[in-house]
């Protein structure tokens, strides 16, 4: 206690609410400098991640991870609060995870990803009544999730599961015939990892999905991934995108280039040409000027 006495009296040229804030870290802290983290405490551990600002930055809806000891799970969902800390309260509740909020540009809404239906799928929630929807019932996996600017379509990239036919046609075994297991036919550079094994036969691509929800619409095709790097630009008519479409690119892996895509025609555009990666395209709000980052490989 002396010790503590001490910091605070250091302290009393700030102001009475950052005294008491350090005050109160300065005990916690020399109380679990006395106590044992005992493995149970895990459960009673809560986090939050990915917090997102409302448009007119008065708010801020964040994720809220706990550990249930009942199913020894992680779950997580959706808390909003005001800007200056007050009114802290849950936009969702339950025993799955509710991730990755993203605001409306107009700010009423917010869009984001939840397995409360044993699937990850898109959540659509009306901030003035609580109203929800479901927009998406789809098989895919669904990666990075961005807002046109004028809050009609969804754009999110996603793994599109693609298979090469083998090079040998084999028979096919008797009825009841015990043989052994297909060969695997591999033609790509990169077809496993340490620690995940075999990775599946596709690429990454983009898709659009209507704020009304329905099958959502594959912009992107070809053997190339693009995949969580793009942005809108301001006229919600493309999407920059950082990717590596060059042929063979498997044998020059980070020379990415940044791409403008059509979201009416499906047109690509490249609009850099260095040997080297470019990456996390941003458009400046008149839509005049690109900033990305990279450098010369």
């Amino acid at each position: 206690m002396c010790l503590l006495k001490k910091r605070i009296t250091c302290l009393k040229k700030l102001n009475m609410k950052k005294i008491i804030w350090i005050t109160l870290v300065l005990i916690s802290t020399s109380l679990f400098a006395q106590e044992k983290f005992d493995y149970m405490d895990v459960f009673q551990l809560e986090w939050i991640s990915d917090p997102q600002i409302s448009p007119d930055g008065q708010k801020i809806i964040y994720t809220r991870n706990y550990n249930d000891v009942m199913t020894d799970q992680t779950y997580s969902n959706l808390w909003i609060v005001n800007f200056d800390g007050t009114d802290n309260r849950p936009l969702t509740a339950g025993n799955h995870n509710d991730f990755s909020p993203r605001w409306s540009p107009d700010g009423k809404r917010v869009l984001y990803k939840s397995n409360k239906d044993k699937s990850v799928q898109l959540y659509m929630r009306w901030l003035d009544n609580g109203a929800e929807t479901k927009l998406t019932n789809t098989q895919m996996s669904i990666g990075n999730i961005i807002w046109s600017p004028d809050g009609k379509l969804i754009a999110f990239d996603s793994f599109v599961e693609e298979s090469t036919p083998s090079s040998v046609s084999l028979p096919s075994p008797p009825e009841g015939a015990k043989w052994a297991a297909t060969p695997k036919y591999i033609n790509e550079i990169y077809y496993r990892y340490d620690g995940a094994g075999y990775m599946k036969e596709g690429h990454s691509q983009l898709f659009l999905l209507s704020v009304d929800g329905g099958t959502p619409y594959q912009l992107t095709t070809g053997k190339f991934n693009h995949e969580g790097d793009f942005c809108w630009a301001p006229d919600s008519r493309f999407i920059l995108v950082s990717a590596n479409r060059h042929e063979n690119y498997e044998f020059d892996p980070a020379n990415y280039e940044i791409y403008d895509v059509n979201i009416q025609d499906k047109s690509i555009t490249p609009l850099t040409s260095r040997q080297g990666p470019d990456f996390n395209p941003a458009v400046s709000p008149d839509g005049k000027l690109i900033a990305y980052v990279g450098f010369d490989d």
